[in-house]
């Protein structure tokens, strides 16, 4: 509100500042550059507003685009970890069923600054007790994953 009352009297101030002039400047060839000159200010700070709104709307727009695009590049990433963890769950079942029978595999993977995927975790169910030693030295040798853990 205190925006369209600073407005209102700068117009204001502007027209009457115009007026005095009209009275003052002699008739000829100078008062009526001086009146145009006058009219164009005037035109520019009744039009001002209108372009601070839509450069304020362009600036929103922008903002929203990039939000938009920030959500989808996270979506995006999320889809890829998990295609990730899902693939590298069925090749460690696959590579352990054919050695040890038939095992489950539950990964876990972290994304870094960079965007680089780290796996974090491995999980191994129904692995015999005995085996269990071989196993982890297998998933350390071929995924380099420190953390196996097993149900």
């Amino acid at each position: 509100m205190e925006f369209i009352k600073g407005w209102t009297v700068a117009i204001a101030g502007l027209v009457i500042l115009s007026a005095i002039l009209d009275t003052l400047i002699p008739s000829g060839g100078m008062k009526k550059y001086v009146n145009l000159a006058f009219g164009f200010i005037i035109i520019a700070v009744i039009i001002k507003p209108v372009a601070n709104l839509k450069s304020m709307e362009i600036w929103q727009n922008s903002f929203q685009i990039e939000y938009n695009q920030g959500v989808v590049e996270s979506t995006a990433a999320e889809r890829i970890k998990s295609a990730f963890a899902e693939k590298v769950a069925a090749d460690i079942e696959t590579r352990l069923s054919k050695n040890y029978g038939t095992v489950e595999a539950d990964v876990e993977v972290t994304s870094s600054v960079d965007g680089t995927l780290v796996l974090e975790s491995i999980t191994i169910k129904n692995v015999p007790e005995r085996l269990r030693k071989d196993v982890k030295n297998e998933l350390k040798e071929n995924y380099g994953c420190d953390e196996i853990r097993f149900n």
